[in-house]
């Protein structure tokens, strides 16, 4: 870590010099020193004009980071109040050169910008321009990368252990929040007013920090905006927690809204399934999704906002689990969203939930910086094995084909022979691991032979629900071991490559073709729905089930 010291009055003065100094000091936080010019050139108006002349730098603040505006530099916003007669307002950052910021400061305030500072981190000074040897600090300011946390308690953190940056890093990583941040929920809040500090909490970001200083050679400053149990509702636009985010930003910016992105990772709380209510829904959870990335991009200066996808889940419904990933999945089409980490691997969790091992909290950092090279910095590859086909090439024998190359291994990198997270339709029962008797990688091919021959039309999930977690898994061949991503009843049948949805058939052929109603597949956005006598079956969308159930038509628990 820099050796990042306060600078204090160094001048060879009496002590009465000295005294009056200190005085000019109470109730400011902001360094004051006179650079050491030598007893013989020190004149008696400078010892008078140091009575009356004070200035405290308002934004910054001691440990402060900057959003860089090009790969080198960015620009320095600061604001102060004075007292004293100054010419004009100048400043310097981390030892460069002297420019004026302010030619006219008037009424006891001033502002202005520094231009074009390197990166990097160190001391911020002023100084009014006509009384050159008195200056004006403030400590650790940093040029480089901010970025903003929201979400749920696996943002704010729930670590076993206290979590800091690596002590030899080049810089120190900062965070903007209030020391109890932890403890804020939806249902109660903190009033401590944030401030900028040296990073250090029971969250990944720490480690994360790590390799953003070491791999890009910047300073890293996180925006901690993120309330524990918190549902996507709260992250829409006029609820709490977005209106808290926006708030928070600003006040950490000094109203620039200058940041590098938003890391997003919620959804568990969304993962119970309740027919009546908003939650376990696709549908609902991806429109308000798309609303808070739409209103974040519209109200900061954010280049992406990066979606994480939720892990193990231990009382969370199947279906619900699979809705919500679903939704975040799709997100990352959108050229502005980037895809944030898969983690449905990781685990088991020692609550269910939460990342709280130095182990788990080790690997989820390797994966949100393989995000964060990938969608900020272009130097990684940050997105697990995607899906490109199912072949089924005999009865018990399928091929998955994906966009790289494979391996089975589990999240710790241990190597294994069977892959695991499978679940596939089979007429009128589901197949499961169990019925897997061999899986085979070759290059980018899984070859999957199974213990029962699967009907015509089939579907297949991979790490459905909690299905994978802790277990040996498809990965890429990385250093960070990605996972697959999840795959949702992906439908396939004999003698068909890249199942195109205009060939499904459909409800009333299929059940022409033998298949039982309650296996009839529906086309993409569309569920199946049964009559009140259960004896028809339809594809309709969640609105029109919406309304048959308003009118009485159909029963969903029939």
């Amino acid at each position: 870590m820099m050796n990042l010291k306060k600078n204090i009055l160094t001048h060879e003065s009496d002590s009465i010099f000295f005294v009056i100094l200190v005085l000019l000091l109470i109730g400011s936080t902001t360094s004051v020193y006179s650079q050491n010019f030598g007893e013989a050139e020190v004149s008696s108006e400078f010892t008078e004009d140091a009575k009356t002349t004070s200035i405290i730098i308002q934004y910054p603040l001691d440990n402060t980071t900057l959003q860089r505006s090009t790969d080198s530099s960015g620009n320095i916003n600061i604001v102060g109040t004075y007292s004293g007669n100054p010419s004009s307002i100048e400043a310097r950052f981390n030892v460069g050169a002297w420019q004026v910021i302010d030619t006219n400061p008037s009424k006891g305030k001033f502002s202005g910008t520094l231009m074009n500072q390197e990166v990097g981190q160190g001391l911020l000074e002023v100084r009014f321009e006509n009384l050159p040897r008195l200056i004006f600090s403030v400590n650790n300011i940093g040029m480089g990368d901010v970025f903003v946390v929201v979400g749920q308690s696996n943002v704010t953190g729930a670590a076993i252990n206290f979590q800091t940056p690596n002590s030899t890093n080049q810089y120190v990583s900062t965070e903007f929040s209030t020391e109890n941040q932890y403890f804020e929920t939806e249902f109660s809040t903190v009033s401590l007013s944030p401030i900028w500090r040296i990073h250090q909490d029971y969250s990944v970001f720490p480690l994360v920090a790590n390799y953003i200083i070491q791999n890009e050679g910047v300073p890293v400053g996180f925006i901690k905006t993120g309330i524990a149990s918190s549902a996507i509702d709260l992250w829409t636009k006029n609820n709490k927690g977005f209106r808290g985010m926006i708030q928070t930003i600003d006040e950490a910016t000094n109203g620039t809204m200058n940041i590098s992105a938003i890391l997003f990772f919620q959804g568990e709380n969304n993962t119970f399934y309740v027919p009546s209510l908003p939650f376990g829904n696709y549908n609902d959870y991806k429109i308000k999704l798309a609303e808070f990335n739409s209103n974040s991009l519209n109200n900061t200066q954010a280049k992406k906002i990066l979606i994480g996808q939720i892990g193990q889940i231990f009382d969370g419904t199947r279906h619900g689990i699979d809705e919500i990933r679903q939704a975040q999945q799709e997100s990352w089409n959108d050229y502005k969203i980037g895809s944030g980490p898969v983690t449905y691997d990781i685990g088991p969790h020692d609550d269910g939930i939460h990342f709280m091992t130095d182990r788990e909290l080790q690997v989820l950092a390797e994966r949100w910086w393989a995000s964060i090279a990938h969608n900020l910095y272009e130097t990684e590859n940050g997105r697990g094995p995607q899906i490109q086909n199912i072949e089924l090439v005999t009865s018990k024998y399928l091929i998955l084909t994906f966009d790289k190359d494979v391996l089975i291994a589990d999240w710790e990198g241990n190597v294994g022979l069977k892959a695991k997270g499978f679940k596939i339709s089979n007429g009128d029962h589901w197949l499961n691991d169990s019925n897997i008797v061999k899986t085979t990688v070759n290059k980018n091919e899984v070859r999957i032979i199974l213990n029962e021959p699967i009907s015509m039309y089939t579907t297949l999930s991979y790490a459905s629900g909690n299905l994978g977690n802790g277990e040996y898994t498809i990965r890429d061949a990385s250093k960070y071991g990605l996972p697959a991503e999840p795959i949702f009843s992906y439908m396939f049948f004999y003698g068909n490559q890249n199942f195109m949805e205009t060939h499904l058939p459909s409800p009333l052929q299929q059940l022409k073709d033998g298949i039982p109603q309650t296996h009839v597949i529906c086309k993409n956005w569309f569920v199946l729905t049964k009559n009140i006598s259960g004896d028809s079956v339809v594809c309709v969308t969640p609105q029109t089930q919406e309304k048959l159930l308003e009118y009485g038509w159909i029963d969903l628990e029939n």
